[in-house]
């Protein structure tokens, strides 16, 4: 049999090559990860430093690595992104809930002091990560919230919820060259977010 350990390239996972068994958690393929690892392939490698737990696509893959040996809490070494950062990053609410039973730190930060939160795919996945104790409000290292985040990456309905859970819409990043999230928002292609965020803050002053 081939080695299971074995590298070669491939497209979709990040870094666009890593061994085959993070192909298949990549891809989903149950039956090829419970192949793998009955052959005997490694749940501690890593792809270009982060963890191969965080590229499982599915719940049962995600047990099945932990039960052979896999870290729920491996980082990545240098940008100490978390496998639970990782998995957060997808709309699937059930694969958070199959970590966080795993034992996964929700508290979790990385090098830039941001939380899980900050990685969230979607409502649904932030919805769980702060029911399980995720700060909506905490802020990284330049003073930034979660809503900074789903701004740059577009997720409208995320920014709305995180905004009715208290998050600054007029928040400025404290950085070389600060901008606010409205001025970010049109810089990455959201003027609808733009949109929302000066609604959010006209609303509040005059609540004010």
């Amino acid at each position: 049999m081939q080695d299971p350990n074995q590298w070669g390239p491939y497209d979709g996972a990040p870094g666009g090559g890593g061994p085959a068994l993070g192909y298949a958690l990549w891809w989903g393929m149950e039956d090829v990860v419970d192949c793998l690892l009955d052959a005997g392939a490694s749940t501690t490698d890593e792809q270009y430093g982060y963890p191969l737990l965080g590229l499982a696509r599915s719940e049962r893959s995600l047990r099945r690595m932990v039960q052979a040996g896999a870290d729920i809490n491996a980082v990545h070494p240098s940008t100490k992104t978390s496998v639970l950062q990782a998995l957060a990053r997808q709309d699937d609410p059930d694969l958070i809930v199959a970590a966080l039973e795993l034992s996964a730190d929700v508290h979790h930060r990385n090098f830039r002091r941001a939380t899980v939160l900050f990685d969230a795919g979607s409502v649904r996945v932030a919805e769980v990560l702060i029911a399980a104790g995720c700060d909506p409000l905490a802020r990284n290292d330049v003073g930034s919230q979660a809503l900074f985040s789903a701004v740059i990456r577009g997720k409208i309905d995320l920014c709305r919820r995180l905004i009715e859970l208290g998050c600054d819409p007029s928040n400025i990043e404290n950085a070389p060259r600060p901008r606010s999230l409205v001025e970010r928002a049109n810089q990455w292609g959201h003027p609808e977010i733009a949109a929302l965020l000066e609604n959010a803050i006209d609303d509040r002053d005059v609540s004010h």
